[in-house]
């Protein structure tokens, strides 16, 4: 963000008399809301930041820091004293005042846009640090920037900057910068966790790959069974430790048997051709079972991988890739995905193994979901709440069409109470007292 430009935003930002709202949307996003009318977002990103404004979001985690809660205390419904830039510098600084019941409060709100030392800084009237979005320590910078401590200016700028061109309309310069930013992001961080999926899905074939073939398995179970068998009825001709024996099969030919090794006695050697026809024959079938588990496994990674790439924003992206916390013990991998919408925790069946799971891990007020009239994943709301947001609800539905279909258009999605959904069989259910939602598919 250029110095001119900033400039001209702040004259801009000057109309407004009070703050309706303020709350943090991203890790280093503050979304302020103007005179009950208009939402201005100051993304604090190091070495990137920007003042712009956005049709919509989607919060994806409420922010409950100790910062967070001094700007909600310090800045809702609060008034305008004054707003200025510091030391002709990308610096803005707001002058608060509350007035309450028995006193009124006046605070300062200080946002850097200053490459390394960009920062959102709440101060007291006499300039003492109530709290910062980042906590800087004196080891590393001349400011220090904690709780109690006096606030020690920035230095002033070793250079005059340029001036550049006028801005005529305001609104949409900013609504242009949201949108040439976050598309910029977007497209850098699709890129990156697409090629993340990639290389999952490519261990994943690999492992298919390398799968015995079952019918193998089975034909060298059943030759080691016909074996035993004829080892069995020729017990009297077979030698111990000896390594082969001709004799003749049932249908009386002579065959060359090889016997297993480690056979100490004749009786043994039939008791290890079993054996081994049971192992070839457990095998084979613990392969199906594993053949079927990684086949699942990759086409719900080319579904993701497909909605990673086909997300319209920053949000939408954040939806599909919660951050992951750091687990003591390695767990099995588990049948659904977790996800987080405005604060509530979201499971979305990967198969039928993860939407049967679903149905016994869902609490009778936990919000259930499901495309109408076609298989698809189940989606588990987990709240007790009664009155869910549209947003959250509509967010939730869209996650259960773009991982239930590759598909577009028009989807409806039905949704109640897992209380009024009976399990017929496995995944196979009847449900009643429902509502549906109308969810579009573009990609």
């Amino acid at each position: 963000m250029k110095f001119y430009a900033f400039k001209q935003i702040i004259s801009y930002l000057q109309q407004y008399k009070r703050i309706t709202n303020a709350h943090r949307v991203g890790d280093n996003i503050i979304k302020i809301s103007f005179d009950r009318k208009d939402s201005i977002y100051f993304d604090l990103q190091k070495g990137n930041s920007a003042i712009y404004v956005r049709e919509d979001s989607v919060r994806v985690k409420h922010y409950q820091a100790p910062f967070d809660v001094l700007l909600h205390k310090y800045l809702v419904r609060s008034e305008i004293v004054s707003m200025k830039i510091l030391n002709e510098d990308k610096v803005l600084r707001l002058e608060l005042s509350q007035s309450g019941a028995y006193k009124s409060s006046k605070v300062f709100l200080q946002l850097e846009f200053t490459g390394k030392y960009t920062n959102a800084i709440l101060l007291d009237e006499e300039g003492i640090i109530l709290d910062a979005l980042r906590h800087v320590d004196i080891m590393n910078s001349y400011r220090e920037i904690k709780p109690g401590v006096e606030l020690v200016d920035l230095e002033a700028p070793s250079f005059k900057a340029k001036e550049g061109d006028v801005i005529e309309y305001m609104q949409a310069y900013l609504r242009q910068t949201y949108l040439d930013r976050t598309q910029k992001q977007l497209l850098n961080r699709q890129k990156v966790e697409a090629t993340r999926v990639d290389k999952k899905m490519d261990r994943m074939k690999k492992e298919l790959a390398k799968l015995q073939n079952e019918d193998k398995l089975l034909d060298l179970a059943n030759k080691s069974f016909e074996d035993g068998n004829l080892a069995l009825a020729n017990l009297h001709l077979i030698k111990p430790y000896t390594k082969s024996v001709k004799l003749y099969d049932f249908s009386g030919i002579e065959v060359d048997l090889e016997l297993p090794q480690g056979a100490r006695t004749a009786a043994e050697v039939g008791e290890l051709f079993f054996k081994k026809g049971k192992k070839a024959k457990q095998k084979a079938k613990g392969l199906h079972i594993e053949r079927e588990g990684l086949t699942e496994k990759i086409d719900f990674l080319e579904r993701f991988k497909a909605n990673i790439l086909g997300t319209q924003t920053p949000e939408e992206l954040s939806l599909l890739l919660p951050p992951q916390k750091k687990k003591a013990k390695k767990e099995p991998p588990k049948s659904y995905e977790v996800f987080w919408i405005e604060g509530q925790k979201v499971l979305l069946g990967k198969n039928k193994k993860g939407n049967v799971e679903l149905l016994k891990l869902a609490k009778a007020g936990d919000t259930w979901m499901h495309i109408q009239g076609m298989p698809s994943t189940h989606v588990i709301i987990q709240t007790s709440k009664q009155n869910l947001s549209e947003k959250l609800l509509y967010a939730a539905a869209k996650l259960c069409v773009d991982f239930s279909t590759t598909k577009v258009g028009s989807f409806l999605v039905d949704y109640t109470f897992r209380r009024e959904v009976k399990v017929q069989s496995e995944a196979n259910v009847l449900y009643n007292k429902y509502k549906t939602l109308s969810v579009l598919k573009e990609h």
